[in-house]
């Protein structure tokens, strides 16, 4: 199976996260899986070429701070109006414009990583890089 794991993120404060995850994972080399970044979720359009598993890892707004959050697609439970976050177009709508247009394969999982601060200009807070090692872990453990 072609797994491709997608980090999504900006360098807007802790929207950081998604990235530095997925390059975590692809240096550790524990989860057989191509891995890729981007700053705007309708990049994904151009990266889904045999994909049979996606994995996206995003920064996830408003969760527990100590947990890894799982969504199967298509769910109810996130919203990502075009209005909202850094990334322009949200990630909802990336995810339903790339089912129109069959692009998404059958298993599709949505990784929130919980995180506070997007401010503009902002580093990422020592917290959150802090809690990466514990995410990879738990990703890790997840998929390898």
């Amino acid at each position: 199976m072609q797994r491709l794991f997608v980090g999504i993120g900006s360098h807007q404060g802790d929207d950081q996260v998604g990235w530095l995850i997925v390059e975590q994972l692809k240096r550790r080399g524990n989860i057989a899986a191509d891995f890729r970044i981007i700053s705007k979720p309708l990049d994904l359009l151009d990266i889904l070429d045999n994909c049979e598993e996606l994995i996206l890892v995003d920064a996830a707004d408003g969760c527990e701070n100590d947990m890894v959050y799982f969504w199967k697609w298509p769910t109810t439970d996130i919203s990502s109006p075009v209005s909202r976050g850094t990334h322009g177009f949200g990630l909802v709508e990336a995810l339903i414009l790339a089912d129109e247009l069959r692009l998404l394969p059958t298993n599709v999982i949505i990784v929130g990583i919980p995180v506070n601060q997007f401010a503009a200009l902002q580093p990422i807070q020592s917290k959150t890089v802090a809690s990466i090692e514990k995410f990879v872990s738990t990703l890790e453990a997840t998929y390898a």
